[in-house]
């Protein structure tokens, strides 16, 4: 017999409110309900962080064979859940009377067996860190040949990413805001948060996207040395003409590299609600061009959707997108303005 629970948001759902919200709903979730709707009439702002609390719902409830039912959006509100591509992971309806649509997700089952574990390290990698992996050359470990900018784009991305995470800064559809000061304890992430905060006005996501891809912390050998720290590169310098050097990191055992694609192949290969982490990753690969690197061209094809419908659950993965689309049309620009002269 199928048990729901309901639960109501008033005013905003964000980086500040959002985990009293998700504490909230999973109590609910704890016991015997499999379901839940959750009424949003009177939930007058949504941000990325909010939109992870749903998502959790949504995971939670299908875990357990039930459904998420959001209920009444506020046109602001829907307007977010349509961009996101909520409408093909959880049941939307205007009202309660309304005919609810079937989401396109499927049963959580089983996953696909993955490889040896990797080491047990001292700390879970970061998004930046796990994107260099994938970004590496398997053999030689020197960074493959992508579109101008899109690493350091990503990387930026990636680390503002791991903030959202980490509860310190919040997006919504125009702007990027600080939600806490308070450093997390790793160099790299508290330079950029520190560069975030020392902005007297908040900014468009966009923005700190451009600003933080020319900084110093998204060097991509920057983020390499922390995986060389962690042992799971090692550093291989050679001289050119006893001059310049040239740094290459090869894997020191190949196992990182091999749990990451996994873990991707397994998400994008079947209809399970993504986590959060893995959902901003995917964006990561399809903004940088990575992942046409994981997959040969009909299975790309193939995946294509599924891609797209997880990289667009979190605005900043969208906001990424379009930043790299925006640059390579004006670097297409530029070389055709010389070519011309």
């Amino acid at each position: 017999m199928s048990h729901e629970a309901h639960y109501k948001p008033v005013g905003r759902l964000d980086g500040t409110t959002s985990a009293a919200h998700g504490k909230a709903i999973q109590e609910l979730l704890r016991g015997e309900a499999d379901s839940i709707t959750i009424d949003l009439s009177e939930l007058e702002f949504i941000s990325s962080a909010g939109l992870r609390v749903l998502l959790l719902a949504a995971k939670a409830t299908l875990a357990k064979g039930g459904k998420t039912v959001l209920s009444s959006p506020r046109p602001l509100v829907a307007e977010v859940l349509k961009l996101s591509g909520f409408d093909a992971i959880v049941v939307i309806r205007n009202g309660p009377a309304d005919a609810v649509l079937t989401p396109s997700a499927g049963s959580v089952g089983a996953s696909p067996g993955r490889p040896e574990s990797a080491p047990a390290r001292a700390r879970r990698l970061t998004l930046a860190e796990e994107l260099l992996l994938l970004a590496l050359d398997d053999e030689t470990g020197a960074l493959v040949k992508l579109a101008p900018y899109s690493l350091e784009l990503s990387l930026a991305a990636a680390l503002v990413m791991e903030l959202t995470l980490e509860g310190r800064i919040d997006t919504d559809l125009e702007k990027l805001f600080v939600v806490s000061a308070e450093p997390t304890g790793l160099t790299v992430l508290d330079e950029v948060l520190a560069e975030i905060c020392a902005e007297p006005a908040p900014q468009p996501t966009r923005f700190w996207l451009s600003r933080l891809s020319r900084s110093t912390p998204v060097h991509p050998e920057r983020i390499a040395r922390s995986l060389v720290d962690q042992g799971v590169l090692r550093l291989v310098e050679k001289r050119l003409l006893w001059v310049l050097k040239s740094r290459t990191y090869p894997p020191v055992s190949g196992l990182e590299q091999r749990e990451v694609r996994q873990r991707i192949l397994t998400l994008l290969d079947n209809t399970e609600i993504p986590d959060t982490r893995d959902a901003l990753l995917v964006g990561l690969l399809r903004a940088s061009g990575l992942v046409d690197r994981l997959f040969d061209e009909p299975e790309l094809s193939r995946l294509r959707a599924r891609i797209n419908q997880i990289s667009n659950l979190e605005e900043i993965s969208r906001e990424l997108t379009w930043t790299v689309q925006e640059l390579r049309i004006l670097l297409r620009a530029m070389a055709e303005l010389e070519a011309e002269q």
